[in-house]
């Protein structure tokens, strides 16, 4: 259990909600935060502001705390200085550079807890501004739903909220009505599926649009986009955009954020979750050290990623220096060598060396031919494909399998549905254990059935989808 946190003064206070709270939901994993020993002159006095890889952390125009050698986006710098200016308002200490008590608090767990709201009303800022009442009350709503049933099944809702719409009917029209004022109501729970359908709000979550891809019975061609999980890309790109914001609501419970064509964050059992390819690649190039990765393989990475996480089948996929590495001295190999689908044994070699392998479990001649079929259907479905090119639903089932998924920097399958060599000797294990055993070799990315993702690296575990607690 994490021993609870009770700060001394303000600067106390400041630090530790930016190395718990902000950088991680940033997707930044560098939390070696620098005192700042006198002013940075980096451009304007904003709370958060940044400059040639420097990202400074101020208050009353005085600098705090500087990141050093961290690229933040623009976008990242004005979610940063929302989230700033909310803890403001729950801090314990007053935000002026005094150690003057500005809430006192009786306990760490309610403190904890207003640090959440003040995590949520910085990223509805960032989203719709902040003059966002109806839009934090929609989230409100959408929270009450991810826990009730309607006729025995969860309920997906979907929106799009629109500063710049205009209300399909005047305020004097009888027909005009507040979506907040019937989005409780069960007759709502049948309406939007997220996917296919979403309603269209504006500012004032007035009703606006029903917006589908159906619309004039056609369903246009639609070009992937690896930021997206294809699943809700198509509304996704062509709803969310400019100022719009989607806000969906799954039937597991999860709440999606999407801005500018791309999911930003997933609320998920009352915890924010980063989900942007920002910090994917920023984690993984940092950490990366046995070989490079070219950018089209690993937006693909992070698209199946998003697929496999959504889509809630678990599975691992992992990026190896190359296929000698895991197969190598055999006396040493983790992966099996059936499970080479580079190699081309004969039908013969295939049997005697699955028989070699798994000789520990007096494996039967029945169970040989069905690791074969297996063999031979993936090889199949694989067609000579590389992990860029391959159809993607088609990737995320194979990512599916039990086992692995296991590529080169090249994006060459070298096994699919892979049983790994774990540490203690017996094949098999559980996704965690082979995930770290193959991060041995490059980096690895396991992903849960129930949706989160941690990935490794030498023998490093990052849950880069950060978990508020």
């Amino acid at each position: 259990m994490a021993e609870e946190f009770y700060p001394k003064n303000f600067v106390d206070e400041y630090k530790h909600f930016i190395t718990t709270y902000i950088l991680p939901i940033l997707g930044i994993t560098n939390n070696n935060l620098e005192d700042c020993t006198e002013t940075i002159d980096i451009g304007n006095h904003s709370n958060v502001r940044t400059k040639n890889c420097i990202t400074v952390f101020s208050a009353f125009q005085h600098d705090f705390f500087m990141l050093k050698d961290v690229d933040v986006s623009s976008d990242n710098i004005g979610l940063a200085h929302n989230l700033v200016e909310a803890f403001t308002k729950v801090s314990q200490y007053r935000f002026d550079g005094t150690s003057k008590i500005q809430i006192d608090y009786s306990s760490g767990g309610l403190r904890k807890t207003n640090y959440k709201y003040a995590i949520q009303k910085g990223i509805c800022d960032w989203c719709a501004g902040t003059d966002n009442v109806k839009f934090y009350e929609l989230f409100e709503e959408l929270e009450k739903w991810s826990v009730k049933t309607y006729e025995g099944k969860k309920v997906t809702l979907g929106f799009i909220y629109d500063p710049k719409a205009q209300p399909l009917y005047e305020e004097s029209d009888d027909r005009f009505f507040n979506w907040l004022d019937f989005i409780s109501d069960d007759y709502a729970a049948t309406l939007t599926d997220c996917i296919h359908s979403v309603i269209q709000l504006d500012k004032n979550c007035n009703y606006v649009n029903h917006l589908s891809i159906t619309k004039g019975n056609v369903i246009p061609e639609y070009t992937l986009s690896h930021l997206l999980p294809y699943r809700f890309a198509h509304i996704i790109d062509t709803e969310v955009y400019g100022n719009r914001v989607g806000v969906f609501l799954l039937n597991n419970g999860d709440i999606i954020l999407s801005k500018q064509r791309s999911i930003k964050f997933i609320k998920r059992n009352y915890k924010w979750l980063n989900f942007s390819y920002e910090a994917f690649s920023n984690k993984i190039r940092d950490k990366l050290e046995l070989f490079t990765i070219n950018d089209e393989l690993l937006q693909q990475v992070y698209a199946s990623t998003l697929d496999v996480s959504l889509a809630h089948t678990g599975g691992i996929i992992a990026v190896v220096s190359d296929i000698s590495s895991i197969t190598v001295p055999e006396e040493n190999a983790i992966l099996s060598p059936f499970d080479n689908i580079l190699a081309r044994p004969s039908m013969l070699e295939l049997k005697e060396g699955i028989k070699k392998t798994e000789q520990h479990k007096s494996i039967n001649d029945k169970e040989i031919d069905k690791r074969i079929l297996k063999r031979k259907a993936i090889l199949s479905l694989v067609n000579e494909h590389s992990f860029q090119t391959i159809d993607r639903k088609l990737r995320t089932e194979l990512i599916s399998m039990d086992g692995a998924c296991i590529i080169d920097p090249n994006g060459r399958f070298l096994a699919i549905g892979a049983i790994i060599q774990n540490d203690s000797g017996s094949s098999g294990g559980g996704r965690s254990a082979a995930a770290k055993k193959l991060s041995q070799y490059g980096f690895s990315i396991k992903i849960s059935t129930d949706g989160y993702i941690i990935q490794h690296q030498i023998n490093d575990s990052w849950p880069y989808m950060h978990i508020l607690t």
